[in-house]
């Protein structure tokens, strides 16, 4: 029965609002994040490097650690401590597969078609990575289609060949004086596994494959093993819950370390320098304040405990390439350095016993020979490149803050490592002016020069992608460089010139013809 002046419908009842939807990590499939130009510019870079290096392979033993790691690769012994294993193995495979002239040569042709991928890496890196910078910042969105492509691939081979020819690599790859060379393109395959990961951080399996590099890097040269607060830093960048639950470990590990230092547990801690216990009581407690604040971030914790274990594995596999050494010594090579086959000879080999115990610089007690390290580091980059470029590898800090996340977060990781390859390495060689000295450790930071040579290529892609997208500020100013780099190749300074000014020609050109294209429209 309806009622007069009364509605029949109901009355409204209150419905609370939805939540929002929390946002899943996406699923299926994922777009190739490498396109066939990065690919095409690896390979080019990769190519140049590797005619070179073969065309410059010393024809027989050199000096230095020459005989000893020819001898050790035939066989598939044991060099010097602490063994390195995996590069053992590896060149001992190119002794076996390449049927063609002396020991050393072979094992040299190894080491330099290792470094010549190292150069394609980064040439593939670069390339990518500056395309998704210029997407990223909101300025130079408007470079598509071919200029974009003509500058990634310009930056990307400018990159590779710096990083082959520009440092002490190219001297260093055709002899076999020194390994820790070796542990560069490892580090390179670590970061390329990162930059994939942190294109779509759902697929984890990218970040455990650059885990399990990581852990070989650490069987080549035990220098490197300082990247991992870099790497670690970049993790978090990417995804704060991972990286909290990496720092919670650093954090359990140092208080297991100072409680055993407290205890009597840890000699070699007890007994080492003094800088040695500072720098461990700084990372550890530096550790935990990164882990509190991130737990207030994100308001939990442990809860990627099962990524952190399966990281930890894969980079255990990694590592377990020492176990090699135990192996080798019990069928007694003619070159077995030590006696790993024993525990007490295994943790001696791995621990570098038989040399002096690690003096690191007191920056406290000695802050004039830690200034002469820096000033020793920072003209180790100028020599390797130039000052120009050192100028080009600190561009993109400046354009930190306008990009996206995931761009940042790549800056972040790259620019995060070399302070620990580069500065803290510097304090634990605790290198001298003299010229032996000096020589000795210049080969130990060709690592930090290819992160350098990385940022040098992104420095470079910005500045072309800059210029292109405004050209009537950098009008004069471009064709002033263009005329300098002229200048420059006609007296004498040719490479850099010519690899700037094919940068800056490459950003006139491509700004004129959007100009004309502007105009006409």
């Amino acid at each position: 029965m309806k009622i007069k002046g009364k509605s029949s419908k109901p009355a409204p009842v209150a419905v609370a609002p939805a939540a929002a939807p929390v946002a899943a990590a996406p699923s299926g499939p994922v777009a190739p994040l490498f396109r066939r130009i990065d690919w095409w510019t690896a390979l080019l870079a990769f190519a140049v490097v590797w005619v070179v290096y073969y065309l410059t392979l010393a024809p027989q033993v050199t000096l230095e650690d020459s005989g000893e790691l020819t001898t050790a690769s035939y066989w598939a012994g044991i060099p010097h401590p602490p063994g390195y294993p995996f590069w053992t193995i590896y060149t001992w495979l190119w002794t076996v597969l390449v049927p063609f002239k002396n020991i050393a040569w072979r094992v040299e042709l190894a080491e330099a078609s290792t470094a010549a991928m190292a150069c394609g890496a980064i040439a593939l890196m670069v390339s990518r990575g500056s395309s998704m910078l210029m997407e990223s910042i909101e300025e130079l969105k408007g470079m598509t289609g071919k200029w974009e492509t003509a500058i990634c691939m310009v930056c990307g081979v400018t990159a590779g060949l710096l990083m082959g020819f520009g440092s002490s690599m190219w001297k260093e790859s055709v002899v076999i004086n020194r390994i820790s060379l070796f542990g560069v393109p490892w580090l390179t395959f670590v970061l390329a596994f990162m930059l994939r990961w942190i294109y779509a951080p759902h697929q984890r399996r990218y970040l455990y494959a650059a885990m399990f590099c990581f852990g070989i890097c650490w069987t080549i040269h035990q220098t490197l093993m300082l990247a991992a607060m870099g790497l670690e830093i970049g993790i978090a960048m990417c995804n704060r819950r991972l990286g909290r639950d990496l720092f919670f470990v650093n954090s359990v590990g140092f208080l297991l370390g100072f409680l055993a230092l407290n205890m009597g547990m840890a000699p070699g801690l007890a007994n080492a320098a003094s800088m040695v216990r500072v720098i461990f009581f700084t990372v550890g407690i530096a550790s935990i304040a990164v882990c509190i604040w991130l737990t207030v971030q994100t308001g939990n914790l442990l809860t990627e405990w099962k990524s952190i274990l399966c990281m930890g594995l894969v980079f255990a596999v990694g590592l377990s390439f020492y176990f090699y050494e135990a192996l080798a010594g019990m069928t007694n090579p003619p070159m077995e350095w030590g006696y790993p086959r024993t525990v007490d000879g295994f943790f001696e080999a791995l621990s570098r016993g038989q040399y002096n115990k690690v003096t690191p610089t007191d920056i406290f007690r000695d802050p004039y020979h830690f200034l002469i390290e820096l000033v020793m580091l920072v003209q180790g980059v100028a020599d390797a490149y130039s000052w120009v470029y050192m100028f080009f590898a600190l561009l993109p800090l400046f354009f930190f803050f306008k990009m996206q996340r995931r761009e940042r977060a790549w800056i972040g990781l790259v620019a995060s490592i070399y302070p620990f390859l580069g500065i803290l390495l510097s304090i634990f060689l605790s290198p001298t002016r003299d010229r032996q000295t000096a020589d000795l450790v210049k080969t130990f930071f060709i690592a930090s020069h290819a992160i350098v040579a990385i940022m040098i290529g992104y420095g470079l892609a910005l500045t072309a992608a800059y210029m292109a997208t405004h050209y009537k500020e950098f009008r004069r100013w471009g064709c002033l460089a263009r005329c300098r780099c002229i200048r420059e190749c006609r007296t004498g300074s040719t490479a850099n010139s010519i690899i700037i000014g094919s940068v800056i020609g490459t950003g006139t050109t491509c700004s004129r013809r959007r100009l004309s294209v502007r105009t006409a429209r």
